[in-house]
């Protein structure tokens, strides 16, 4: 174990003492994704054009007032008139207030764009969780590639050392030919698996690269060259406090996904926006009521001054028949919220399988990791025995050299098993709706506090 502890500290130092002037964590990262994104300034934009939309729709409710100005020409007769001009003009002014009263149809309107700003809210979360998530996932990539290029070339200098010995051995008469061509051939595998995980971890670095906006798509090999090198630490620091926030249990995390999932939220406005839309219908068959206050001044055509006078009228309108249109808009939309509560069933019953299986696969990554340490335990004891025993000529070269190819391997399988548990526990963090306020990004989720049902 010691061993095991000890390779990731000089697997550590290494990359951390050759990173360049300066260094990204992973917050940074997630900071630069989020602002370099055009996907999140179109969707804030519509969510501005919802709260715009839910402003309009109240204004239809509160009282309406404006002024009307007229100018009257009215052509004299020549015969009666004895006015000195032909024409004559008159002057009209109107201030009228109007109020709605009762009008159901434009009530459940306003409750409906209040609802929509709502659901706008939702989707800006999740597009900001899914950055966040491209951002993280892009970010660990890049650091499980590093450690796999370590631990690849560790055993290719372990291989390089038995290859030299191999050789001079066989100089010596003590090793078969065919002994240094094994050696050889597994040189040259080692080589290859190095050449491979180098190339993987050019691609992470490029794939990250891209989303930091660090390199031009036209000048691809410039991608390492630019690319920080990134803080390891915050490897195993944010396994530690994502840990904390999982419940124990798949069936307490289930209750957490349902409560707080976000394609759960967003499907639960939708079904509030569509019963909203359904009332909107019914409305139809309610009465409308309005009220109309007038003040006009009117100019006489007598020549005697202005008029005066003020108006008051109460307006009930109810439509009679209009063609079936009523009834067919109810129908329309209760079929469509029929179909939106079968779809939220179906988004339970997945959410929740999903939910079981993520925390199930985490606690079995979480048993292979502690099998795969135990493995490693056991590797690097048989390694230490086969030194001993090759210096009193009791075990070949091979045999060691066959370990130490076991012993990468399952340090390999450690670092891929470590990504695999941070990425489950990332996941579950997901599916729990707490990734935004994680990471500490909840102050790009401006609400306005319009939640209706």
């Amino acid at each position: 174990m010691v061993r095991v502890i000890s390779l990731f500290l000089i697997l550590f130092v290494s990359i951390f003492f050759s990173k360049s002037a300066y260094s990204l964590t992973v917050y940074e990262v997630i900071e630069r994704v989020v602002n370099n994104s055009p996907e999140l300034r179109v969707i804030f934009e519509k969510k501005n054009q919802a709260v715009a939309g839910f402003k309009d729709q109240r204004s239809q409710y509160l009282p309406q007032i404006y002024t009307i100005f007229n100018r009257e020409y009215n052509k004299n007769d020549p015969i009666t008139s004895t006015a000195d001009s032909a024409w004559e003009a008159y002057n009209k002014l109107q201030v009228i207030l109007e109020q709605r009263i009762f009008d159901v149809e434009q009530m459940t309107r306003i409750l409906s764009s209040a609802q929509a700003v709502q659901s706008q809210e939702f989707e800006n979360q999740k597009l900001l969780e899914s950055l966040i998530q491209l951002a993280v996932i892009s970010y660990y990539d890049v650091i499980q590639s590093e450690y796999l290029v370590s631990i690849n070339k560790e055993y290719l200098r372990q291989v390089r050392e038995i290859e030299t010995l191999t050789t001079n051995m066989r100089n010596q008469g003590d090793a078969t030919l065919g002994d240094v061509n094994l050696v050889q051939s597994r040189l040259a595998s080692a080589n290859s698996n190095l050449i491979l995980s180098q190339a993987n971890l050019d691609k992470t670095r490029l794939r990250l690269a891209y989303l930091l906006n660090l390199v031009d798509k036209n000048q691809i090999n410039s991608s390492v060259a630019v690319l920080p090198e990134l803080t390891n630490k915050d490897f195993y620091d944010l396994g530690d406090k994502v840990i904390n926030m999982i419940p124990l249990t798949a069936e307490g995390l289930i209750n957490e996904v349902l409560a707080n999932n976000i394609d759960i939220l967003i499907i639960r406005s939708n079904l509030c926006l569509s019963g909203y839309d359904l009332e909107v219908q019914k409305s139809r068959y309610l009465p409308v009521v309005n009220l109309t206050g007038e003040l006009r001044s009117e100019e006489s055509r007598t020549g005697s001054g202005f008029t005066r006078y003020g108006k008051l009228t109460f307006e009930a309108r109810y439509s009679i028949f209009d063609g079936g249109s009523r009834e067919a808009g109810v129908k329309k939309f209760s079929a469509a919220l029929k179909e939106l509560e079968y779809q939220y069933d179906i988004m339970v019953r997945d959410t929740s399988d999903r939910s079981f299986s993520t925390f199930n696969l985490l606690r079995s990554y979480e048993q292979q990791r502690l099998s795969i340490l135990k493995e490693i335990e056991a590797t690097e004891e048989v390694d230490r025995i086969y030194n001993i025993q090759f210096q009193f000529a009791s075990r070949s070269l091979i045999d060691r050299l066959d370990n130490l190819e076991r012993l990468s391997n399952a340090r390999a399988k450690l670092v891929q098993t470590d990504y695999s548990i941070l990425s489950s526990r990332l996941q579950v963090l997901l599916l729990m709706g707490n990734f935004v306020e994680f990471f500490g990004f909840q102050n790009y989720l401006e609400t306005n506090n319009l939640k209706l049902c």
